[in-house]
């Protein structure tokens, strides 16, 4: 088996650990998808797998190219890639069910009963007593990428707050340190009848154990539609808070029932 590494941004342990039980790695990043394809056509690769499907950095145009004989897209991009000479894509049988061979070029290898794993943080915090037997009140929660949260998700989870008149909702992302993004996030909620106090908008935590620590203070964590959290889910499951998601159409829209399902 030879393994040749695709393109690293920015080392990191996981980066470092991986190289460490490989026999042979090559840092590509520098190199043109015309110079890659002919060095794996050298090493002998057999299987070539893809991490990235359309996302940034991405090196479908080496894909294209042929670069091996047998060609796999998964985990990194939870679509079809649309690119001929990629032959399969990993799936399970609930993100992609029977029909959605018609919305993928590649044949689908379905990994049942789960497509994902997942390996919480080290230093990850012991999940927390109910927040509500502490609190008298429901707080719901979603750190799902801000981009993710939709109209149709804002008017669903302003259905859920209303129902529930003395909830709370917390949401935490990156763009929410900024206090402009903050007031038009609360604007939307408005909108849908959501009174802003009953908000807790928070940014980006630098370390893994903060993260971890803040689904400490949620109940019920929200899922994002039609575009799902994965890790999101994954760290929520993880520290004891139930997640609450909808069956869609698309792998994107399903990832969250599979992961569900799986546990």
């Amino acid at each position: 088996v030879q393994t040749c590494a695709l393109p690293i941004l920015s080392p990191d342990d996981v980066t470092r650990a991986i190289q460490a039980v490989v026999p042979h790695w090559c840092d590509t990043y520098s190199w043109t998808d015309a110079a890659l394809a002919e060095r794996i056509r050298a090493d002998g690769i057999d299987i070539l797998v893809d991490l990235a499907g359309h996302t940034q950095g991405n090196r479908l145009g080496l894909f294209a190219r042929r670069a091996a004989p047998i060609q796999i897209t998964g985990i990194g991009y939870p679509a079809t890639t649309g690119v001929p000479a990629m032959d399969y894509r990993l799936c399970d049988a609930i993100t992609d069910p029977p029909d959605a061979e018609a919305w993928s070029t590649e044949a689908l290898l379905r990994l049942d009963p789960g497509l994902h794993c997942y390996y919480p943080p080290a230093g990850s915090p012991d999940p927390s007593a109910l927040p509500a037997a502490r609190n008298g009140f429901l707080t719901f929660g979603s750190f799902n990428k801000l981009a993710k949260v939709s109209t149709p998700t804002i008017d669903l989870w302003s259905q859920v707050l209303r129902a529930f008149p003395d909830a709370r909702l917390v949401l935490k992302s990156k763009p929410l340190v900024e206090e402009e993004t903050c007031a038009a996030v609360r604007a939307r909620f408005a909108k849908a009848g959501v009174a802003p106090e009953r908000l807790s908008l928070s940014g980006w935590l630098a370390g893994d154990s903060e993260h971890m620590a803040a689904y400490q203070e949620i109940d019920i964590a929200l899922d994002t539609f039609p575009y799902n959290g994965t890790t999101t889910t994954c760290e929520a499951l993880w520290m004891g808070v139930p997640v609450l998601t909808l069956l869609g159409q698309g792998h994107a829209a399903r990832v969250s029932a599979s992961l569900l399902a799986a546990v």
